[in-house]
């Protein structure tokens, strides 16, 4: 408050999108836990940057012979990193990334202490686990690579082994957050109302208008269910209004509806009944109709917004006894994000009860019809009638989307929708781009990790394969395809997607928005993986003509390049355009 007040416009909020993010923390709104998936992916990343580091860093000090020094630099980093990162900032580099954060009791960085005995328990455990494996193992296995497989092995175990105790309604606490008193959180459990700019158009000399009782006219928008709609301007308080003017005689405006003054509803302001006039003055909103937006799809992140603002409306108008008129024509779409239900129709709405069977239908919709009913017609892009509202919505959209739409028709009254539908706000309503190359980096890392603690180790095996024809990316590529592109497609006949899909939250579903099959996803994956399947082959002819080493430096940057292209597409990545399917969230 005191910062909103300053005089000097430096030390204030430079816009209300500042001030929202300043004021996020003190929400009623319960954080969102992080997934497994993530926390898996933000680790993956930490654990590049951190362990190769204080390994070489150790390896370097025992060379010299400080085996004591070298064990408490080993340690000094790991514990350091994790204990200043999360303990001070909340965040070390990989959850700052994923957007996590990692929080006490009531949300505020842990500190230090609590931090330094999360990173003992969760690198401890596995850290002393691998130790011991790998005095268990030494001398009888002779190849460097597959001491490497079976340290790596036993490290990924050890540290699930730490999520046993994870669930759902424990916020997917491991051991290491329960003992210290900590979890993980997504960094905003809030989700920003898709807006468009609003452009005020500024309103010349008024002298040469014509007027209206108080208010003067600026345009004349049309004329619709006998009453002409005009654009006006009030003087006094420099707004726009729309001023409907009626037949000489028409009723007055209902006092239950003049006294509306609710989010969901247009607020009327003025009117004037006599012999000579007849005409009620609202609020101007910038906007457009819903059924003229409804010429293309659109998102479930818009839909899901509408949807909740019509049913509080509803439950309101419910609890008030004021009726609300349900249907498509009277749903308005505000410019910043919100619906409207207004008591009469803008002009310019075509009518969209043509197409409704009156046969079939003639009450009026209940509650749960009518949501769905505009569900259903904004997702799919189509004027619905009412009475094709008993089939399945035919779009893809998140499970969690399509489950609500579907359940709507089972619910009896506005409250439980909304009760449905506030949860919903926090679950990502589609699948960015970022989550697409997150996803493809989660695959890869697995095998560059194992490959890089290979050519660091310092043995006679790890100097030769440096010094081979193709060194690191030549190792790199057999171990990508022994433990995640076999796995992987292993995984997509077995059960339609693997562990990391799974962990992320995502699912693989066709253009109707049901699941796609087994088939369907191991030859989406197989589309995935096929230019590293490929890289061998076209690095060997290549390096007939410009030698093995350019050609497989040439082959890991156009696998790169492909990689971030394939991932950044719109909407889709090109393994899911060509195999004709579609990743949402669960």
């Amino acid at each position: 408050m005191l910062r909103c007040l300053e005089k000097d416009a430096g030390e204030r909020f430079a816009n209300y999108s500042k001030l929202r993010e300043a004021l996020l923390p003190y929400a009623s709104t319960a954080p969102t836990p992080a997934t497994l998936g993530l926390r898996f992916l933000a680790g993956c990343l930490d654990t590049t940057l951190l362990v190769p580091l204080s390994f070489r860093t150790a390896q370097a000090l025992q060379d010299h012979g400080w085996l004591l020094v070298s064990t408490l630099a080993f340690w000094g980093i790991i514990l350091t990193y994790y204990g200043l990162l999360e303990g001070v900032w909340s965040a070390t580099l990989g959850k700052a990334i994923f957007g996590l954060r990692t929080v006490n009791r009531i949300g505020n960085p842990p500190g230090v202490l609590r931090a330094l005995l999360r990173a003992l328990i969760f690198a401890g455990i596995s850290m002393f686990g691998v130790d011991v494996v790998g005095m268990l193992v030494e001398g009888h296995v002779s190849k460097d690579s597959l001491h490497g497989l079976i340290a790596i092995t036993v490290w990924f175990a050890l540290l699930g082994l730490t999520f046993v105790t994870a669930r759902r309604k424990n916020g997917f606490a491991g051991i290491h957050d329960m003992a210290s008193r900590t979890r993980v959180i997504a960094k905003s459990a809030h989700s920003a109302r898709p807006a468009s700019a609003v452009q005020m158009e500024p309103v010349g000399n008024t002298n040469a208008l014509l007027q209206l009782g108080p208010y003067y006219l600026l345009d004349r928008l049309g004329e619709i269910d006998g009453a002409e709609m005009l654009l006006g301007y009030d003087a006094r308080l420099l707004r726009k209004m729309w001023i409907r003017k009626l037949p000489i005689g028409s009723p007055a405006v209902a006092p239950e509806l003049r006294n509306l003054a609710r989010p969901g509803r247009l607020r009327w302001l003025n009117g004037k009944r006599s012999a000579m006039e007849a005409w009620d003055a609202y609020e101007a909103v910038p906007g457009q109709p819903l059924v003229n937006l409804m010429s293309v799809k659109q998102s479930w992140n818009n839909v899901r917004f509408w949807l909740l603002d019509l049913a509080e409306e509803l439950q309101a108008a419910q609890a008030s006894g004021v009726a609300a008129r349900m249907t498509l024509e009277n749903i308005w779409i505000t410019n910043d994000g919100h619906a409207k239900l207004l008591d009469f129709r803008m002009p310019g709405v075509t009518s969209v009860s043509v197409g409704l069977d009156q046969s079939r239908k003639t009450a009026p919709p209940t509650v749960n019809e009518f949501l769905y009913h505009v569900a259903i017609s904004a997702l799919e892009g189509r004027r619905v009638a009412l009475h094709e509202t008993g089939s399945a919505i035919n779009v893809p959209v998140a499970l969690h989307a399509r489950n609500l739409i579907q359940g709507l028709k089972a619910t009896s009254t506005p409250v439980e929708v909304v009760n449905q539908l506030k949860p919903l706000l926090r679950k990502p309503p589609t699948v960015s781009r970022a989550r697409r190359l997150a996803l493809l980096a989660g695959g890869v890392w697995f095998p560059v990790l194992l490959t890089l603690f290979i050519m660091i180790s310092g043995t006679d095996k790890a100097v030769a394969w440096r010094k081979h024809t193709f060194g690191f990316w030549g190792l790199a590529w057999v171990y990508a395809m022994t433990v995640v592109v076999i796995p992987c497609l292993l995984a997509a006949l077995m059960f339609r997607g693997g562990a990391l899909l799974r962990g992320m939250g995502l699912v693989v579903v066709k253009a109707d928005g049901s699941e796609a099959s087994r088939a369907k996803v191991f030859y989406r994956n197989l589309l995935a993986w096929l230019p590293l399947m490929i890289t061998p082959i076209l690095a060997g002819l290549l390096g007939l003509l410009i030698g093995m080493g350019w050609a497989a430096l040439l082959m890991f940057i156009l696998l790169a390049v492909l990689s971030l292209k394939f991932s950044i597409l719109p909407e889709r990545s090109l393994q899911d355009r060509l195999a004709g399917t579609y990743l949402v969230p669960r």
